[in-house]
């Protein structure tokens, strides 16, 4: 009995993300996380008081309450390349109708991470959003910017993303966005003194293209499908579906 294999992959070997990458949408920028960036930062998720505090319950890191502990982690992040981090930089308005948001508020900042171009995978990670920037437009474009960056320009035909099974709000989060769930590592790692259960979920170059991810996102974030308060008119499930064939 002849021994089956996995089909043939003729894609070149996907590029390396790099901190000179700058990706602009409509209500956020993204940058190579740096230095300059702890102070706005840190107003928006730094200190012990809720709700900042809450925002690095599944963080591997965190919470910071001085500056100057907060200030050394952005540098480290800063220092890396893998994971490579990008800090996200608000536009006026930008937060679902938010007018205080100004250009130069840094809203939290996000990862790729576990960058394997040989085999044409990449992670999405370190996810931490201000609680002023969570479940808003700006939280989706972010996404939508490291997706297609990933995919588009890059080449990479997997993206992954990853949380604490308890986690239910990244969980919704990442299916809202088009992942898919492929199971759950018991036991997997030990973080901050506890047991850590791994949900895995990945996208694919095939279903970003071909069940219409991709599509779904830039009608969503389009600006006729929010009213003068900054309300989504259609959720990005209710699109995906619309396009749906058959």
């Amino acid at each position: 009995m002849a021994s089956q294999l996995g089909a043939p992959v003729t894609l070149p070997q996907a590029r390396r993300p790099t901190a000179a990458t700058s990706l602009t949408g409509r209500t956020v920028s993204l940058v190579h996380l740096a230095p300059n960036h702890a102070e706005s930062l840190f107003a928006n998720v730094g200190g012990s008081r809720e709700p900042n505090a809450s925002a690095w319950t599944y963080m591997l890191d965190g919470p910071y309450p001085d500056h100057l502990a907060f200030r050394t982690a952005i540098q480290e992040k800063f220092n890396s390349a893998d994971p490579l981090f990008f800090a996200i930089i608000g536009k006026p308005g930008g937060m679902a109708g938010n007018s205080t948001t100004t250009a130069d508020q840094v809203l939290g900042y996000v990862a790729l991470m576990c960058i394997e171009p040989e085999h044409l995978r990449l992670e999405i990670g370190h996810v931490l959003f201000s609680p002023s920037m969570q479940r808003t437009t700006a939280a989706t474009e972010a996404i939508f910017l490291l997706l297609n960056h990933a995919f588009e320009t890059l080449g990479y035909r997997r993206v992954e993303w990853r949380a604490n099974a308890l986690n239910e709000r990244s969980r919704r989060a990442a299916l809202r966005f088009g992942f898919v769930f492929e199971g759950i590592f018991r036991q997997h790692e030990i973080w901050k003194g506890r047991n850590w259960d791994t949900v895995w979920l990945s996208l694919l170059k095939d279903e970003w293209e071909g069940k219409h991810i991709k599509k779904s996102f830039e009608l969503w974030l389009q600006p006729t499908n929010f009213d003068k308060d900054g309300r989504q008119k259609r959720t990005l499930g209710d699109i995906r579906a619309e396009l749906a064939p058959g």
